[in-house]
């Protein structure tokens, strides 16, 4: 009987058992349903795959316990599953893993995930997750694995106490994260792994995280971190790498005599604001093998013991104001691969010991400016280099004559910004690899190697500013035919160099040349057409040669092209711009001093992106188009020095984004647009020497602030000046009004014009008083114009004063002179007719005359004295000429 009971009992615990791991199964079956339920794929894979006619531990992505048969893992990476994260998840009561990564999920993290008492893993970056962080997180006791990044997440990480005991992964990487790291972040003992890089979090490293004593990589670059370094920080022996790049870090980066960061392999704290020096016990860190300091406000020399660091492989240090020389013992360090020093204030030579670097492949040295000595060839023997930069210093010499035949795998040869001389090795086209070639700004001599066009990966070659020559072929004075032959050629400069010949037609077939300047030099012949061929081509420059004939139409079809710059040639005939082309891109049109002729084309609004058009100095005659205000984004229109008639075009005023108008010598006639005044940006304006430019000046230009040159000089202006000169305008430096009919007084609001230092209103009608004050220390103690004298001395103003002074005084005398000097010979003439042959009579005159011209140079030296109250007034000047006439002309 006893033992039927115990039968019984047992069987109605196995009922109840069944029932309730039924019960379990079913919440964890509906939980995965509703996640399911607010999740789609583009190929509907779960919906087919999670049915209920089958197990779910079956379905793709669950993992059950094997004798509960309950979710102990949901790992669906990589899916492109798109939705949000249901709160179901959380009943999944056994769950440990989540791994939802790879996917775009929206919207938030569940709060009730954090409670899930048995997660240890919880995956979901590289989605579109935002919102905040779950404080829940930061409080899970069996909680290891924490991966939210490459999310969208913002807001401030849990300020409140971190319980998180196990810890051992936190990656919050490249999200919106702002606020601080909280210190309650030491209390993560176990932490092996703190990622928070890519966020906008502010404040200081907290030095609890030096509590953190199996913290192995801490990575906190590109934020907002501000303040020291801690100390603690190096006092974590596990730690191996340590990133705090692209912050706002001040102060010493200090390594105290007994830390213990002897594992630390990874050091990099480039892009702060670190001051000091290097360590000179930097020693300590044995197993180095990357440092970077590099952008920061570092001083002092790089310690001679350098060489200590024999594991380092990657050591940068540009751009900071290290000086001194470079340590020898850097040649030691046998297993470094990137060496950069660039842009610092290192002095002396190269050391020769960097030839033993045998695993070298980038050595920068560029921007120190005073590096001396020549080149090591030893350098030129590393067969592993890619990457050689001595750019911008104050090296001489030869370059090493094996350049190139010991450097299989160099790409890029920076030596530009030089004292080099001689000639450009030929061995340099062993170099196969090369693709960048910069030896501009040196001395080279003698021809560029016709096989520098074996470079078959060539794309840039920067030769410009030597003394190279060409010797061009003799049957069609072709200039030099390399560059056209390398097939991937993006930039070539060869301009302000000796080089002579005509541009060959073949040049169309460097069909990937975005950049040509040929400029400085002293080609000839025509422009040919098959540059229009170059269809990636962004910048032409052939200004200062010899080419002639005129510019090919279809060189404005391109485009791609941004700017053209033919100034300073003998171009001829018309500038064409063919209806329907396409050179909508193109920005800057230079082609001035030539001798290109016919009017500015009607149709040039199809330049809508041009912001520079300059085709001064050449024989273009017709009227400005009527709508040259069509050209919405220039900045700067120089047509002066052309024959170009008619009158000033009133939708000039409508380029509110011009700053510089420049018409002068032209035969332009009319009134001046009161429109221009609308030209809130403009700083210089110039429609000098025009003669038949009639009426008033516009009052409205006098209101542009920005003007800081105007001139009007030599026209038939009338009127007043307006008396708002000058009182708007605070940047005006030159004003220009002379050679004009102008009458009234010189307004009194001139006197405002702190920054003016020429004022030329001569040869006008003006009347009245000159103003007592000009208030400008550039314009007063002006003697020569009855000006007072500053009541405020300042030699360091004298040079100023002299320009101007010189600039009005000197006309005035010498056209004196002139008018007295011819005056006294037409005289002098009529009074001795008859008498030439008198010999005791011309000598007499010729004495005369000298005394005279010593008079006349005293009396210029009178007028030009240092202090102006030494000076003679103009009430002197005249008495003084008349006396002088007057004793020349005595018998």
């Amino acid at each position: 009987m006893k033992k039927n009971i115990f039968l019984l009992l047992i069987l109605l615990f196995l009922i109840q058992f069944s029932k309730s791991l039924s019960s379990s199964n079913e919440t964890d079956q509906q939980a995965l349903l509703a996640f399911q339920n607010l999740v789609t794929t583009p190929t509907h894979f779960l919906a087919n795959n999670w049915t209920k006619n089958t197990s779910f531990c079956t379905w793709f992505g669950v993992t059950c316990s094997p004798k509960r048969q309950r979710v102990v893992a949901l790992s669906l990476p990589n899916l492109q599953l798109q939705g949000t994260i249901s709160p179901s998840l959380a009943n999944l009561s056994f769950l440990s893993v989540l791994n939802l990564q790879n996917n775009s999920f929206r919207g938030g993290i569940p709060y009730e995930l954090g409670q899930m008492p048995r997660l240890r893993v919880i995956d979901v970056k590289n989605n579109q997750l935002n919102g905040s962080i779950p404080t829940s997180l930061f409080q899970h006791q069996r909680i290891q694995v924490i991966s939210l990044a490459l999310n969208e997440f913002s807001g401030e990480m849990w300020r409140g106490p971190w319980y998180v005991p196990q810890l051992r992964v936190l990656n919050l990487r490249n999200n919106s994260l702002t606020g601080i790291i909280p210190p309650s972040v030491g209390n993560a003992t176990k932490l092996l792994n703190f990622s928070l890089y890519g966020n906008k979090v502010g404040g200081n490293i907290p030095k609890e995280i030096g509590n953190l004593s199996q913290l192995a990589f801490l990575y906190l670059f590109n934020n907002q971190l501000t303040g020291f370094i801690p100390a603690t920080l190096f006092n974590i022996s596990s730690l191996v790498a340590l990133s705090l790049g692209t912050n706002s870090l001040s102060g010493p980066l200090l390594l105290d005599k007994g830390n213990s960061v002897s594992n630390l392999k990874f050091l990099s704290i480039p892009y702060n604001q670190i001051s000091g020096c290097i360590p000179t016990n930097i020693c300590q860190l044995t197993e180095l093998k990357f440092l970077s300091i590099a952008y920061n406000n570092i001083t002092g020399d790089i310690p001679r013991n350098i060489g200590c660091l024999s594991k380092l492989e990657n050591l940068y240090i540009g751009n900071n104001l290290i000086k001194g020389t470079n340590p020898t013992s850097l040649g030691n360090i046998s297993t470094l691969q990137y060496l950069h020093c660039g842009n610092n204030r290192i002095v002396g030579q190269i050391p020769p010991e960097l030839g033993r670097l045998s695993n070298l492949r980038e050595l920068s040295f560029g921007m120190n400016y005073n590096l001396i000595g020549q080149i090591p060839e030893a350098i030129f023997n590393i067969s592993s280099l890619e990457l050689i930069n001595f750019s911008y210093n104050n090296l001489s010499g030869r370059i090493p004559t094996t350049t190139g035949l010991h450097l299989p795998n160099l790409e890029v040869l920076q030596l530009g910004g030089n004292k080099l001389e001689g000639e450009i090795p030929l061995f340099i086209t062993n170099a196969s690899k090369l693709q960048i070639i910069s030896l501009e700004y040196n001395s080279l001599t003698g021809t560029i190697p016709n096989n520098l066009g074996n470079l078959r990966e060539l794309q840039i070659l920067l030769l410009h500013t030597n003394q190279l020559t060409n010797e061009p072929r003799e049957h069609d004075g072709e200039m030099w035919r390399g560059p056209w032959y390398v097939p991937q050629l993006k930039v070539l400069n060869l301009g302000n160099n000796s080089l002579i010949g005509i541009i060959p037609p073949y040049v169309g077939i460097a069909t990937k040349l975005m950049n040509i300047n040929l400029s400085g030099n002293r080609i000839n012949g025509n422009v040919p057409m098959e540059i229009s061929n170059l269809s990636q081509l962004a910048f032409l420059s052939l200004f200062d040669n010899q080419l002639t004939g005129s510019i090919p139409p279809t060189l404005f079809n391109s485009s791609s092209l941004l700017g053209i710059s033919l100034s300073f040639n003998g171009l001829s005939g018309p500038l064409l711009l063919d209806e329907g082309n396409i050179v909508s891109n193109l920005k800057h049109l230079s082609m001035s001093n030539n001798q290109i002729s016919g009017c500015i084309p009607s149709n040039i609004c199809q330049l809508t992106e041009l912001k520079l058009l300059s085709i001064s100095f050449n024989n273009i005659t017709g009227d400005i188009p009527r709508n040259i205000g069509c050209l919405s984004k220039l900045e700067r229109f120089d047509i002066g020095e052309n024959p170009i008639e008619g009158t000033i075009p009133t939708s000039l005023g409508n380029i509110s984004t011009l700053q510089y108008l420049d018409c002068v010598d032209n035969w332009m006639k009319g009134q001046i647009p009161q429109e221009l005044g609308k030209l809130s940006t403009l700083r210089e304006l110039s429609f000098a020497n025009n003669y038949n430019l009639i009426g008033q000046i516009p009052e409205a230009i006098f209101n542009v602030s920005s003007l800081e040159v105007i001139n009007f000089s030599f026209n038939n202006l009338s009127g007043r000046i307006p008396t708002t000169t000058v009182l708007h305008l605070p940047n005006l430096k030159e004003l220009y009004l002379g050679d004009n009919q102008l009458e009234g007084e010189i307004p009194l609001f001139i006197t405002n014009a702190s920054k003016l230092q020429t004022l030329a209103l001569n040869d006008n009608y003006l009347k009245g008083t000159i103003p007592n004050n000009l208030g400008n220390l550039r314009l007063c103690g002006m003697h020569i114009l009855e000006i007072p004298t500053c009541a405020i001395t300042n030699h360091g103003k004298q040079s100023k004063l002299k320009e101007v002074l010189l600039k009005i005084v000197t006309p005035v005398v010498i056209a004196s002179f002139l008018i007295f000097l011819f005056v006294s010979i037409w005289i002098m003439k009529r009074q001795k007719k008859g008498k030439s042959k008198d010999v005791e009579k011309e000598e007499q005159i010729t004495c005369k005359s000298e005394i005279c011209i010593a008079s006349m140079i005293e009396l210029g030296l009178d007028c030009t004295k240092e202090m102006p109250e030494s000076r003679i007034t103009m009430t002197d000047v005249v008495k003084r000429l008349n006396k002088i006439n007057k004793a020349f002309l005595e018998t």
